[in-house]
């Protein structure tokens, strides 16, 4: 045993040596010290902790999903317990020094590479705390004090006590409490959590536990303390009382678990809130009440720190807007100008009427957090003031949150030359200055010559074309009908299909047709003019990538074993695929978190994972699972499964069917081939 974690750990520490020195760290992070549940958002990579909050019984076994959005770069992934000064690391692979694993934990896939969720066996009351799952890089992996490249927003983990002992006394003290109320006097109320801090949009509980179900009399929740202390939740509210609507018990008909749950946290709802118990004979005095428990709830923020960015014409730009949090749900919109010329610019689902520019995409795959956009090939027109804001699945016509906009000022890249005679548009004198006898000495005159004229631009679809089919580029010069232009693929020349003069005279035109292939995402195509400055031509260049999609063929869905009760992990692969931010969607009826994911190939396309985890309950027996692929304008392309569940987990029975180390699964009742070489599945199929 001792050897195989020696080897490990030395295995770890040679591929540290190997790339400590040539690791660089990636840029386009973002620091923001002034939104805690984010800190650092690096361009690459995102942290999903999607759980939000899990309840789980003392001595159970319980899951916190932890998903990377890629593999790279390259260092450890850590969980941590609490936040602040309570802070404890609880599991790596190979901890730092001082810092120990809980025994009891271990990875919930094995040689995981983005998937980092954790199990937890034979949980205690004690585990009840806040988990965070943060990325490390391998320069900063054995730092004291080093930041995480990327963290999650954490999942609040409640443990609740055992029942039987519970049960037990209820039972005996029932049976006193028959003869002598007051001989249960030992009866006492728990609010074990202290303090609990969580973002607006979220939900939360607010644990609650009697000793006993003896003492007859509602237990009802207040608010605050003194002269504020306010009727919050209860069975039967008194009279003039009322219950807040996102209010409900946790347990249906609690007995001695009277743990609230709050949905759609606002930053109003914070304060102490107190469980209090009363009995029949006197509901006006608490019979007996618990400690308290102080609710924190953060606001959500949408920040757009840049205030102000400029750029050149034709270069490409990212504007940033990042969220303090990943609740409510609801979508993040881009806008352009305010009032009257407000137009919507980008979004991952347009309203009805609203159109994406075919030239932004998000700057992060499947943002989270992040909601920073890349607009490629900025035009002057582009010039004017973004709005980064947040809806809610509830109202998605008012903005719940709103960033305070970044300006946006785009310079026309014209090309400059200097001439003594032809289009003059301008004169200078220049001049030299002497500094010594401050004598201005006139050096010469000349003429500069700085026009539009005879600049080719390409234009392309509005929307992507699906490789196999015809697209179609306009190269258009300003000037003079005169100028003719010549089309170059790479660095072999296309014949046009049209050339026309129009505007009076005062501009060419001429339009190619493609039909678009694979190939082309790394094609460029240039339209260079030809008639009006022969040694120095100008061109434009239009890269194929940026208007060509790639759909696969027919998803494929793995679909693990299901048991009753269980967390699953389902996936959905979508290979070769371009560009890499398809939209995947699941068709479902059920409480489910999603991830996606992507590998790039040497072609430039894309294998893409969508990440499906859910609870496995009684009425998903039979449910038709659809997974569903594709681009805004074109037809997406889906693929389905049917889940099976069974009630027990059993061992798996493996019938050999021949070679090759095929077997029959019982679990999944599947027939799987394992490729003894390349350790991994390559076949499997669905009896």
């Amino acid at each position: 045993m001792w050897l195989s974690q020696a080897f490990r750990y030395f295995l770890y520490i040679s591929l540290l040596s190997l790339h400590l020195t040539s690791y660089a760290e990636p840029q386009h992070c973002v620091d923001l010290p002034h939104l805690p549940a984010v800190g650092r958002v690096c361009q690459g990579v995102t942290v999903s902790q999607p759980q939000g909050s899990v309840e789980a019984r003392e001595g159970n076994t319980v899951t916190l999903i932890c998903v990377m959005s890629s593999d790279t770069p390259l260092g450890p992934v850590r969980w941590y317990k609490g936040y602040g000064s309570e802070r404890t690391h609880f599991y790596s692979v190979v901890p730092k020094e001082g810092d120990k694993n809980d025994p009891r934990v271990t990875w919930t896939v094995e040689n995981t590479t983005v998937n980092f969720s954790i199990t937890i066996r034979d949980v205690r009351v004690s585990d009840t705390g806040e988990y965070y799952c943060e990325k490390y890089t391998m320069a900063d992996w054995d730092k004291p004090n080093a930041s995480p490249f990327a963290s999650g927003l954490g999942v609040s983990l409640t443990v609740i006590g055992g029942q039987h002992s519970v049960t037990f006394f209820v039972f005996m003290c029932y049976l006193i409490f028959l003869i002598d109320q007051n001989l249960c006097a030992w009866f006492s109320v728990f609010q074990p959590q202290g303090h609990i801090e969580k973002m607006e949009g979220s939900d939360v509980t607010l644990i609650c536990h009697m000793s006993s179900g003896t003492v007859l009399g509602p237990v009802r929740w207040y608010r605050g303390a003194g002269s504020k202390h306010t009727h919050f939740y209860s069975g039967a509210p008194k009279y003039g009382d009322a219950n807040d609507p996102r209010v409900t018990w946790t347990v249906e008909n609690p007995i001695v678990n009277f743990s609230i749950t709050i949905r759609d946290l606002r930053v109003s709802d914070m304060g102490e809130y107190y469980c209090e118990k009363y009995t029949k004979g006197d509901e006006n005095k608490p019979y007996a009440s618990g400690p308290g428990v102080t609710l924190t709830v953060r606001g959500l923020s949408v920040s757009q720190p840049q205030g102000r960015v400029e750029a050149l014409e034709r270069s490409d730009v990212t504007l940033v807007c990042v969220m303090s949090s990943e609740t409510p749900l609801g979508p993040v919109r881009w806008y352009k100008g305010a009032g009257s010329e407000r137009t919507h610019f980008y979004s991952a689902i347009p309203k009805g009427g609203d159109k994406n520019d075919p030239r932004v995409t998000w700057t992060m795959e499947n943002p989270t957090v992040n909601y920073s956009i890349t607009i490629r090939d900025l035009r002057v027109s582009d010039t004017g003031k973004y709005y980064c804001e947040k809806y809610t699945k509830a109202d998605e016509s008012k903005p719940y949150a709103s960033g305070p906009g970044v300006t946006l000022t785009v310079t026309e890249a014209i090309k400059e030359s200097w001439e003594v005679s032809g289009h003059l548009l301008s004169f200078f004198n220049l001049f030299l200055f002497d500094r010594h006898d401050s004598h201005q000495l006139f050096l010469s005159q000349v003429t500069f010559s700085s026009s539009s004229t005879g600049v080719p631009i390409i234009t392309g679809p509005a929307s992507r074309v699906k490789v196999g089919n015809d697209l179609e580029l306009t190269c258009e010069v300003n000037g003079a009908s005169d100028i003719t232009v010549k089309w170059f693929k790479d660095e072999q020349e296309v014949t046009p299909e049209l050339r026309d003069t129009s505007g009076g005279g005062k501009s060419s035109r001429s339009v190619i047709r493609l039909t678009a292939k694979i190939q082309d995402i790394k094609s460029v195509i240039r339209c260079q003019e030809s008639g009006l400055s022969a040694q120095t031509p100008l061109e434009d260049k239009f890269h194929l990538k940026d208007v060509i999609a790639v759909l696969p063929g027919v998803p494929v869905i793995e679909n693990p074993k299901l048991v009753l009760g269980d967390l699953v992990i389902m996936t959905c692969k979508l290979s070769g695929v371009y560009p890499k931010d398809i939209k995947v969607t699941w068709d479902k009826t059920f409480e489910s978190s999603q991830s996606q994911h992507s590998e790039e190939h040497e072609d430039g396309t894309f294998t893409v994972t969508s990440v499906l985890s859910f609870i496995v309950k009684e009425d998903m027996r039979g449910t038709r699972l659809t997974c569903q692929a594709g681009y805004e304008g074109l037809t997406p392309v889906s693929g389905a499964v049917t889940l099976g569940v069974r009630d027990i987990k059993a061992a798996p029975v493996k019938l050999g069917v021949g070679g090759g180390g095929r077997f029959f699964d019982s679990h999944c009742f599947c027939y799987t081939k394992l490729d003894n070489k390349l350790n991994k599945i390559t076949e499997h199929a669905l009896v």
